[in-house]
Order: C-alpha cells, then structure tokens, then sequence
C-alpha cells in the first residue's frame, strides 16, 4: 500500500492482527469481542493507538521498542499509526 488514504481501517487491522505474532516474537493473546477481560497484549496495542492518536513520539516509540522485535517495528509502527488515523477520522465524522 503506498497510499492508506483509501484503505478501510478494517483492512489496516487485519494487518496488524496478522504480522502481530512475528512483530512480537511470539503469540499474542487476544480475547474474543464482547469479552470483559483484556489482556497485556491487547492493553499493550490499546496504549499504542492512544500514543499514536495523540501524537505522542516518544510514547509511541517506547512502547515499539518494550514489544516489538527490530526488523518489524517500522512496518508495526506505520500499520498502528495509520489504524489510529483511520480510527480518529472515523470519529470525527461520526461513523
């Protein structure tokens, strides 16, 4: 993809959900929908869309590199920034 613009954050999503375990040496742990517990690797993801949503670098970045393995930070660090811009333009417009 060299243009998100026209990607729906559905597709962004099932990137991440997809490169997740390589990006993290292992697998993730993520409940089904609906469920009231969250796990460290879903709380993990949460805290960095917060990060990515706020603008907050340093954050972002330390929360990459707490989790993310080397060779895949990049690509997991443009697939969460770009599902948090989808995210927050989704909101601003009421969708």
């Amino acid at each position: 993809f060299g243009n998100l613009r026209d990607v729906p954050a559905a597709t962004v999503s099932d990137g991440i959900a997809r490169c997740l375990p390589q990006a993290l040496g292992s697998t993730p742990v993520l409940y089904r929908a609906g469920c009231t517990d969250l796990s460290f690797d879903e709380a993990w993801l949460l805290r960095l869309a917060a990060a990515a949503e706020r603008e907050d670098a340093d954050s972002f970045s330390f929360l990459l590199r707490s989790r993310v393995v080397p060779m895949h930070r990049r690509n997991m660090g443009f697939l969460a920034a770009e599902l948090a811009r989808l995210s927050s333009a989704a909101a601003d417009r009421g969708a």
